[in-house]
Parts: structure tokens; sequence; C-alpha cells
């Protein structure tokens, strides 16, 4: 399943994280569209996911928050437990409870990097949880000083795959907070971003890399619906430097110009596969 957790709200994520956890999907199943799910909130809601492919496509509850049009915990539930399956818990001996199968996308330190994001959209943000002009430079200045000190000591702890699921949710959330953004707050914070993980991915090892190459590239099949996409094209053109996956990116590239119907897309992408046909030429040319 592709990435969908931008879709939400970075509130509406933690409920429904936490009705993934306390297992409140009573019940899954595979339907020809998607998936049917049931989850016990104030009572039994009925969810439905449509797929396009990997995609999310479509999302409906019978809650009433969502029935308003709204994206709501119950749906994040379900896609969690699509994605990662039942939660796995077990309680020790002092009534804590851990996760057994947690995904490391998961893990506490990346889930406190995403809290502590979250949490200042709250203090920044207005009566309409909107980052106005006025707390625009104050908010990316607060982004950026969480991030040099949760992702800087993961990085210094040699915690890399650690700091590369919390830089996914700092993504994530620069997607989904509304901020006016007028003096440039969003490349600011894309920046910082790009710069993290253009230090980790060097220290990863095959597997950890594929991991991350699949993500980006994934990310990059939703560019046209992201913040500061570019960042994630120059990820992929910039530190994935192997021959296999120089080759991945222009035959997608390719494949992509030729299904493409938007012709201001299509010339875009032309564009973008001149320029990287340019690039690997230019820096591998003595192989």
């Amino acid at each position: 399943m592709k990435n969908w957790e931008y879709m939400f709200d970075p509130e509406i994520l933690e409920r429904g994280l936490s009705y993934y956890y306390t297992k409140l999907v009573s019940s899954i199943e595979k339907t020809d569209q998607g998936y049917h799910a049931v989850v016990q909130g104030t009572k039994a809601y009925e969810v439905d996911i449509t797929m396009d492919g990997d995609s999310v496509k479509e999302m409906h509850c019978s809650c009433p928050y969502a029935r308003r049009g709204a994206r709501c915990k119950h749906m994040v539930a379900v896609l969690y437990q699509v994605k990662y399956g039942v939660p796995v818990l077990h309680e020790l001996e002092d009534h804590h409870v851990v996760i057994e199968n947690e995904p490391d996308e998961l893990k506490h330190e990346v889930m406190e990097i995403f809290y502590a994001l979250s949490f200042l959209a709250d203090d920044f943000g207005d009566e309409e949880d909107s980052i106005s002009w006025r707390s625009g430079m104050d908010y990316a200045d607060a982004f950026v000083e969480v991030l040099d000190s949760n992702i800087g000591s993961l990085i210094e702890e040699k915690k890399y795959m650690t700091a590369f699921y919390g830089l996914q949710k700092a993504f994530y959330l620069l997607n989904v907070v509304e901020m006016n953004g007028s003096f440039g707050e969003h490349s600011m914070i894309a920046d910082r971003i790009e710069k993290y993980w253009k230090q980790i991915i060097p220290y990863a090892d095959e597997e950890e890399k594929k991991l991350m190459y699949r993500w980006f590239d994934s990310m990059e099949d939703d560019e046209r619906y992201l913040i500061c996409s570019d960042t994630i094209v120059r990820i992929l053109n910039d530190s994935f430097e192997d021959e296999k996956y120089r080759k991945a990116r222009l035959e997608k590239l390719k494949r992509s110009i030729e299904q493409e119907k938007d012709e201001i897309y299509r010339e875009r992408k032309e564009e973008q596969y001149r320029q990287l046909c340019q690039q690997y030429s230019e820096k591998y040319s003595g192989e």
C-alpha cells in the first residue's frame, strides 16, 4: 500500500493510530474494490476503502465526522491494519504493554518527532487551525529546531533508519498543515529535511537503501499533489547513484511520459528526462 498518511490531519492520524493499537478494528475483509471493515467507536462504524492498485482512491465511514465530508480516525485505524496487520500486544509483569510487531515507522522515537511537530501546529495555528503569514516564519524556525534537535541526535547515535522515518513524518506534516507560506516557509522546512535525508542515505545498507528508494519512488507518483515535491525528485536523482537505480529512474520516467495524457505534465516530464540523461552522462561518463 502506497503512502496515504499525508491525506489526514496530524490529530486524526494520532487518534487513528491509538485505535489501531487498541485493536478497535473488529473485522476487516478484502473486497473487489478494496477493503470493508468495522471499527468500534462510540458504536460500531463501517469503513470502506476503495483502492486503485496500491493507492487509496476513496474512503467512506458511517461515523458522523466522516458523513460531513471529513477523513476520520476510523479510516486511519483500518489503513494501519491493512498495511501492518493486527498489532501483537504483550503485557509485562509491571503491566506495561509492549507491541511485539510494532512497525519501524511507528517506533517510539519516530512518533516523538511526529508529536513534537504536531504540537507546533497547535501552538502557532489560528482559530481556523491554519498558520498565518504572521506566524509562518516563527513556525518554520520552530519546526527546523525540532528537526535539528531530534534528527541530529539520531544521526550521532547512528540510528539512521529511525532518522529516515522521523523525516518521513516531518514531510507528511509539511504537506498536511495548512500554512500561508508567503515568505518561503515551506521551502525552508523542505530544505532542512532534504539536507538530513542526504546525510543518512549514504550510511544505509543495501536492504535499507531499497526500502528508502521504494518510499521516495512511491512519493514521486503523487508529486502533483505534494508541496515541495522537487525535494523528492532531487533525492531520487542525487542520492541513489548505483546503476540499477539510475536505470530504474530513466525507465520509469520514459513509461510515465508515454502514459501521461496531460500535455503540460508530459512536457515537464520530457524535460526532466532530458536533464536526467544529461546529469547521468556528465557525472558517470568515466565509468
